[in-house]
């Protein structure tokens, strides 16, 4: 789980990153959408990872 925890992070890292690098004239509003919809997943599987792994 180890791994698991750490590839998330990653990911939810580089969505994090992207969302805040998005400019709205360069990309629309569903690409913005995606991203959040993405990160909004990924919280959710951070979330479950960590309720079931012990610490």
């Amino acid at each position: 789980m180890k791994i698991t925890r750490h590839a998330l992070q990653n990911i939810r890292s580089n969505l994090e990153n992207e969302l805040a690098t998005v400019g709205s004239s360069t990309h629309t509003r569903g690409y913005r959408r995606g991203l959040h919809d993405a990160l909004a997943h990924v919280v959710a599987l951070q979330d479950t990872t960590d309720a079931r792994t012990p610490h």
